[in-house]
């Protein structure tokens, strides 16, 4: 399953948006996507870790986040957040209030910013623009996450003699899935353990991938 995940303070609009993004779906009968709709979370750090932890491979955020909230940020304030962990991640504003300076400073951090007046009036052609870009960014995803554990591999079976070529290529995939920046020791130890469990030894193995990245 993909996600396309939803950041709004105002409940009828999160449910007027979902299903509006969903019918298209539902009228295909696809069943690879859905949405996950929230209310804005209480700290801007924590953004990261749900947008990993939830596989988002689309964000959709307002920019008014607190009009029904009691949230100190708003929607560029998030996405200047994602942005500097998951530069390729696509990000759109659908936003019901006039683009102010902010969001026009802001621009370059988003896909696109549109208004709620053009979503509705052209919803099917914004909801395949969403697919296609998520659809890509999953698929890069995917193979980054599938190449790491087998470099896991390469690494239990080297008994610690790691090429220099491997532990660069290790990083920066680690750095592409945002494992390594601000998610604390025990997130990272589930993600490593859940993509690479078919690996014996999971504690050995966690131990020689830290000393060798040293």
């Amino acid at each position: 399953m993909r996600y396309i995940g939803l950041i709004d303070d105002r409940e009828r609009t999160r449910t007027s948006l979902r299903n509006a993004i969903l019918l298209p779906f539902l009228t295909d009968g696809n069943k690879e996507w859905d949405v996950i709709d929230i209310e804005p979370l209480s700290s801007k750090a924590d953004y990261q870790s749900w947008v990993l932890e939830n596989e988002i491979s689309v964000l959709i955020i307002d920019e008014k986040l607190n009009e029904s909230s009691v949230v100190d940020y708003l929607g560029h304030d998030v996405v200047i957040l994602l942005r500097a962990v998951y530069p390729e991640l696509p990000i759109f504003c659908i936003t019901a209030a006039k683009r102010d300076d902010d969001l026009n400073e802001n621009y370059k951090n988003y896909n696109f910013i549109l208004s709620k007046s053009d979503f509705e009036k052209n919803t099917n052609e914004w909801v395949n623009l969403f697919v296609k870009s998520g659809s890509d960014f999953y698929d890069k995803y995917s193979s980054k996450k599938d190449r790491l554990s087998e470099l896991a591999a390469i690494v239990s079976s080297s008994d610690g003699e790691v090429s220099p070529e491997i532990k660069e290529e290790m990083n920066k995939i680690q750095e592409f899935l945002s494992i390594t920046h601000n998610v604390d020791t025990v997130s990272t130890e589930a993600w490593l353990r859940e993509f690479s469990a078919e690996i014996k030894e999971f504690d050995e193995l966690l131990i020689k991938i830290e000393s060798n990245l040293k």
